[in-house]
């Protein structure tokens, strides 16, 4: 009997505990699409920044396409038109480098501070043209890379702006998610949830990293930027800056660093631009701090939270249009008041033609490959309409075949510098591919090329002679979109024999 009222007993507490079990799992799952619903309703957006609604990662993935495709279809990754590294006839020019700010990464096209400074350039001195080397996530180690390694130690240029912002001192060379603790909240188990209440995971992993950083010292973005800024780590930054310095100095290209914030927050800037300030000051180095301006124009006690009014857009931190306005001035009004834009454009470089007119004809006995292979008219972005001129310029000095040093594009009668030296695969009949750097592209806006055919072509060869090629036709602009050209395009090398001459 005892027995049987203890079973009775069991079984009765077991459906207690389901039921218990049951009800608060329900009260949960009520909870959760309650909590979803109001998310949804949008009256908690910016009720913190540690989340992103969705309608905010759509209208940042909309604004964001664009971008990416132009980041797709230029050979080094940069969100503009593809440009000669020489410059173009009778200017002189200035090179702005930077990362995501400069970039434009969360921006429409023409919103980015870089295109606002030539903007203000093209209308002060249409003799100085501005070029952006500028890719997501770059770091001053990166940028430098760029320029001993990619572009092959030198560059044709009058003046050089930095874009500094407070992430550039990594030098781990990588991805900085790679380098700090953090919990991938794109694991497996949770993409059920988040395809149901998408809103609601992000409000709860976006504040637990939150509450992580705060709790520890080594998770999530901010304490990445505090190992940054330690001393010792800057001790290896100023190595950096030293050969930055350096490669500037020997090509004889006065440098410039522009400390640019996205927030008027003076107690996260000034303590970091104070350090860099010693570091440049010491290295002897030029910089301009833009905090005074940024701080001056947004005089607010708050804009929204955590200065989201001053974002990109509202699922992006990077500057946003009214910032970015400031920056570009600012830079502007230094580059006026030192007397840079006055002395740049009084003293441009010589045409293309007279450059090439000073090289010699290259001997019948050196064989080249060389034609353009297409030639497209597109939009690069609203109302910028470009031609885009790709092709093959190759040399067979034996018993190697290598890319040319330098491939110019008559149009119209004007010479254009070409984007040479970019990787071609070539296909072999076996199906075999070799990369080999002999293709070149350049992007001309339509506006400058009234009669959008191209006459002939001028290489010059690794001697420094010159080959010209008459196109016979000229070959004119078709309306087509340019293919992507990463990875590097394919051409036979039948195709390419037949260009040989």
């Amino acid at each position: 009997m005892d027995l049987k009222i203890t079973s009775e007993m069991s079984v009765k507490i077991i459906y207690k505990g389901l039921f218990a079990t049951g009800l608060v799992i329900s009260s949960l799952v009520l909870f959760l699409a309650a909590f979803e619903g109001l998310l949804r309703s949008g009256l908690m957006d910016d009720v913190s920044i540690h989340w992103i609604p969705e309608r905010y990662k759509s209208l940042d993935q909309h604004i964001h396409q664009p971008s990416a495709e132009r980041f797709r279809r230029h050979p080094y990754g940069f969100n503009g038109p593809i440009t000669s590294l020489e410059t173009t006839g009778g200017k002189s020019r200035i090179v702005l480098l930077g990362d995501s700010f400069v970039w434009g990464k969360g921006l429409p096209y023409a919103q980015s501070w870089g295109r606002k400074l030539a903007k203000h350039l093209q209308r002060a001195a249409p003799r100085i043209e501005l070029v952006e080397w500028a890719r997501n996530g770059w770091s001053t180690a990166d940028q430098l890379e760029f320029l001993e390694t990619t572009l092959g130690g030198r560059i044709d240029a009058d003046y050089a702006v930095v874009g500094f912002i407070v992430n550039d001192p990594d030098l781990s060379r990588e991805d900085w998610h790679i380098h700090r603790k953090k919990i991938d909240w794109n694991m497996v188990p949770l993409k059920p949830a988040r395809a149901i209440l998408p809103n609601t995971v992000d409000f709860l992993t976006g504040h637990i990293d939150a509450i992580l950083e705060l709790a520890t010292d080594d998770f999530g973005y901010g304490n990445w930027i505090r190992f940054l800024w330690s001393d010792d780590n800057l001790i290896h930054y100023r190595f950096i800056l030293q050969r930055m310095k350096d490669f500037f100095k020997a090509q004889g290209i006065p440098l410039l660093f522009a400390f640019t914030p996205q927030f008027p927050n003076a107690a996260y800037f000034l303590p970091k631009y104070k350090k860099m300030a010693q570091i440049l000051d010491e290295l002897e180095i030029p910089y301009v701090n833009l905090y005074p301006a940024v701080a001056a124009a947004f005089k607010k006690e708050s804009y929204g939270q955590g200065f989201r009014e001053l974002w990109a857009n509202p699922a992006d931190g990077h500057p946003g249009d009214a910032v970015t306005s400031v920056l570009a001035d600012s830079v502007f009004a230094y580059l006026q008041d030192a007397g840079v834009i006055r002395r740049l454009a009084a003293h441009p470089h010589p045409p293309v033609a007279m450059r090439l007119g000073e090289k010699p004809l290259c001997s019948l006995r050196q064989e080249f490959a060389l034609n353009v292979v297409r030639m497209d008219h597109y939009e690069l972005s609203k109302g910028k309409s470009y031609n885009r001129i790709q092709g093959v310029a190759l040399e067979h000095v034996s018993p190697h075949v290598m890319g040319v040093q330098s491939v110019y594009l008559s149009i119209g009668g004007v010479e254009w510098p070409a984007l040479a030296g970019l990787p071609l695969q070539l296909k072999f009949p076996d199906g075999r591919l070799t990369t080999i750097n002999g293709w070149f592209a350049l992007d001309v806006p339509a506006k400058e090329m009234p009669n959008p055919t191209i006459d002939h072509i001028t290489v010059v060869s690794k001697k420094n002679c010159k080959m010209v090629r008459k196109l016979s036709p000229p070959l004119r602009a078709k309306d087509a979109i340019p293919p992507n050209i990463q990875p590097p395009p394919v051409v036979p090398i039948s195709r390419v024999i037949s260009m040989a001459w």
